[in-house]
């Protein structure tokens, strides 16, 4: 055996890589357990995208946040799809076309969820269920839902359930169309103006799907003929 004087004097000798990383891993945590025990807690301080996501706080979509339009928005698009809902169910009974009948139910199905929607919008807002106003409003939206081809929602109901036949299938279509060419321009101010992340969707889904509900009405109006 060397002497110890050749022990404790000669070239230290290096640690394997392994027990190198584990001490340098040692190291950072207790360099961090030595931060935070100046405040009581443990702090990891992180950047970019992670550090955003850490301290994002819930978005628009999830809070009350809304303005004025947002609530307009919600107030009339629930008087307008009450009319849409209250045409399509007499389409869904009364149409002799199956498609016409089958549209109808969708209009009846789908509007219904969005007026059950916005009307919960309206309840975690603190705002009433309607705006009570007739005509043009301070975002520049219109009670359009309340006129149809320059008639009340009670006088097409009237007009639609004293026809019969195709004559009701095309009339049908025909008001459906003006009924959602109204929409749009509702949808319009609320994508332009509107704050609430929720509203401003809905009112794209809204422009989107009625759009495309347009177009599919005059086909069928097209194959019904005059």
């Amino acid at each position: 055996m060397a002497p110890m004087s050749q022990l404790t004097t000669g070239r230290p000798r290096r640690l394997p890589r392994a027990v190198a990383a584990l001490a340098s891993a040692l190291g950072v945590v207790a360099a961090l357990t030595a931060c935070g025990s100046t405040s009581g807690s443990s702090t990891v301080q992180l950047s970019g995208e992670a550090a955003a996501t850490m301290v994002a706080g819930p978005s628009p979509s999830s809070t009350t946040t809304h303005n004025v339009t947002d609530t307009q928005f919600a107030q009339m698009m629930i008087v307008h799809h009450q009319g849409a809902v209250q045409m399509a169910q007499l389409a869904a009974d009364r149409a002799v076309t199956y498609e016409v009948r089958a549209f109808g139910k969708r209009i009846v199905a789908a509007q219904g969820q969005e007026i059950e929607r916005m009307s919960a919008w309206l309840t975690a807002w603190g705002e009433a269920p309607s705006s009570g106003q007739d005509g043009a409003n301070g975002t520049g939206m219109a009670h359009s839902g309340m006129q149809v081809e320059g008639m009340d929602q009670t006088a097409v109901t009237a007009d639609l359930k004293g026809r019969n036949g195709k004559d009701f299938d095309r009339q049908f279509l025909t008001m459906m169309i003006a009924h959602h060419q109204s929409a749009l321009e509702m949808a319009k101010v609320e994508q332009a103006e509107g704050l609430n992340a929720d509203a401003v969707e809905l009112s794209g889904t809204i422009a989107t799907s009625q759009t495309a509900e347009m177009d599919e009405m005059r086909a069928m109006l097209g194959r019904l003929g005059a």
